[in-house]
């Protein structure tokens, strides 16, 4: 089982578009970082150098969840797209087993972005931070639920990108998909809805697990709620695997 995680991890880490991905993740990170910081302090900012400062810029504004999805979207309908999936389940002919790598790999490489965009993001405060003076709040307790939020809602998304993958087999249609919920789906219903209930859509719980607001959910409670969204796609996905052709 070792040996096939360490191969789907090769797989994404050698993929032109995931290194594409990754590294456009990284420029945006440095990009919210030194915004974050600049607009800090102001009417409605937390003063720079404030816990509440350094996890709005550890944050990320939850930006490592929505590369994950695109990532692991791309990482698993590619495979049907570009037909190398055939392949990779003549090689292994349990596909169940196949499903679990990707999902591990996916995982890992969703904790291993997180990270690196968290840190980009902070590297890129830290000259506003230094010039500022003052202290800098960084071993702090809501700085660490905000970046152990951020970790997870990387792997989870991560396992739900390669979910929908799956179940549409289509990068076109898939990445569609997630851009006409993210942009229009979701908005759309939180309007409907109201606040109360939009936050227990899959965007509402993700921007809980990193960060709070005024009608977000606690932060274990938007992991469990974005772990059984999670949990329910996988298990419609892995049917879908296991039960139907791969042509």
């Amino acid at each position: 089982m070792n040996a096939l995680i360490r191969a789907e991890l090769l797989k994404l880490g050698s993929t032109r578009t995931t290194r594409l991905l990754v590294l456009g993740g990284l420029a945006i990170a440095a990009l919210v970082g030194t915004a974050t910081a600049t607009t800090a302090g102001g009417e409605v900012s937390a003063a720079l150098g404030s816990a509440a400062s350094i996890a709005n810029i550890v944050g990320v504004s939850a930006m490592p969840g929505f590369f994950m999805l695109i990532l692991g979207v791309l990482a698993m309908a590619g495979e049907y797209q570009h037909r190398t999936i055939t392949q990779t389940f003549l090689s292994v002919p349990v596909r169940g087993r196949v499903v679990a790598a990707k999902l591990a790999a996916i995982a890992t490489a969703g904790v291993v972005t997180a990270t690196a965009m968290m840190t980009t993001a902070l590297l890129a405060a830290l000259p506003h931070l230094w010039a500022a003076g003052g202290s800098i709040h960084l071993v702090n307790a809501q700085v660490g639920r905000t970046a152990l939020g951020t970790l997870l809602a990387g792997a989870l998304f991560g396992i739900a990108g390669t979910s929908l993958g799956a179940l549409l087999r289509s990068q076109i249609a898939a990445v569609v998909a997630v851009a006409a919920w993210v942009a229009i789906g979701e908005a759309v219903l939180g309007l409907i809805l109201g606040p109360d209930v939009a936050r227990w859509l899959p965007g509402g719980a993700a921007s809980a697990i990193a960060a709070s607001g005024t009608h977000a959910l606690p932060q274990w409670a938007a992991t469990l709620v974005l772990t059984g969204y999670c949990a329910a796609g996988l298990a419609a996905a892995t049917r879908l695997t296991l039960r139907r052709d791969v042509t």
